[in-house]
């Protein structure tokens, strides 16, 4: 059996909250598993609300706001795939939501959570991209800016977890890996989204994305480990960030919109690194400590599937390109 079969086989193992079956539908779109997908779109709408939102647990309606839609793409691959209209329905219901109704600030900049006026980074990654790919290109960028504006922090080039609009400042001041990680992959999904008018724009969300990489790669050792948050000694170390990091790399390289000579051997080491931690069942250990058994995550399965659907399609475009030489 392959290795993304056993991790795939463990993905599924998972109980999974909102945003973690969002990621898992991400994963099963990049990497080609459709038939795992359109299975674990179909839960996605069943566990939805009248709003629009996906993929909701009790009492989770009172608080997510952006974390639903992260399943977005996912589902409108699962329509096309099959041709069921309930999963395009889905995609339109939350999509009208995501424009029209969940709560935003004066610029309309949309919150993460219902019960506080909260910006929190995770949402550069479930709201952004889902815009994106529905088509709301200027939208899209404009929610990756009003979040940079407020998280981001130049002197360590990282970004902070979460922002409180109300007092108007950081109310999280330390930098977590996961969210640092969730921040790049967000825009980068948004800069690869964009139509060839907008070059300006995308090159634009390339340099944010490869700024927030650098301050990433300075607090992340050579095996791929660093604090869970950054800079508090006192959190376990963990490998969720860098693996993020490596899949962005991949994606940003097979588009030639960054130095192969600096970040390929930063993507293929890292990429290793991760290979050497799947363990004989598939589970990804080491990326986080929700499992005080295997030390393994949803999140840790779906972006370790989403790092190696990211090298396969480098490796196609480099042997595109010497073909074409």
């Amino acid at each position: 059996m392959q290795i993304t079969d056993k991790v795939i086989r463990a993905l599924m193992s998972f109980q999974r909250r909102c945003w973690e079956h969002g990621e898992a539908m991400q994963a099963l779109f990049e990497f080609g598993a459709y038939d795992e997908l359109v299975v674990m779109a179909k839960q996605a709408i069943v566990m939805s609300l009248s709003d629009g939102r996906v993929c909701i647990q009790n009492g989770d309606e009172k608080a997510l706001v952006t974390d639903p839609c992260c399943a977005g793409e996912g589902l409108l691959a699962a329509w096309k795939y099959t041709g069921d209209v309930q999963f395009k329905h889905a995609f339109d219901k939350m999509l009208d939501y995501a424009l029209h109704h969940a709560p935003r600030n004066e610029n309309g900049i949309v919150y993460h959570v219902t019960r506080a006026p909260e910006f929190w980074l995770d949402s550069m990654y479930m709201l952004p991209p889902f815009l994106a790919i529905a088509g709301e290109y200027e939208e899209a960028i404009r929610q990756v800016n009003g979040y940079w504006d407020c998280l981001y922090n130049p002197e360590h080039q990282l970004m902070h977890w979460m922002w409180d609009d109300a007092k108007k400042q950081v109310a999280w001041p330390n930098f977590r890996s996961i969210c640092n990680g969730f921040a790049i992959a967000g825009m980068a999904r948004v800069a690869l989204a964009l139509p060839e008018n907008m070059k300006a724009e995308r090159d634009e969300l390339v340099r944010k994305t490869m700024l927030v990489v650098e301050g990433m790669l300075r607090v992340t050792g050579e095996d791929g480990y660093s604090h869970c948050t950054y800079d508090d000694p006192n959190t376990h170390v963990a490998m969720n960030g860098a693996l993020i990091l490596a899949g962005v790399l991949y994606r940003l390289l097979a588009k030639n919109l960054i130095d192969r000579g600096r970040y390929l051997p930063i993507a293929n080491r890292l990429r290793m690194a991760f290979h050497q931690r799947v363990d004989e069942y598939g589970f990804v250990e080491d990326v986080a400590r929700r499992n005080p058994y295997t030390r393994s995550s949803p999140n840790g399965q779906s972006f370790f599937l989403i790092m190696e659907a990211a090298c396969r399609d480098f490796t196609i475009s480099e042997k595109e390109r010497q073909e074409t030489k």
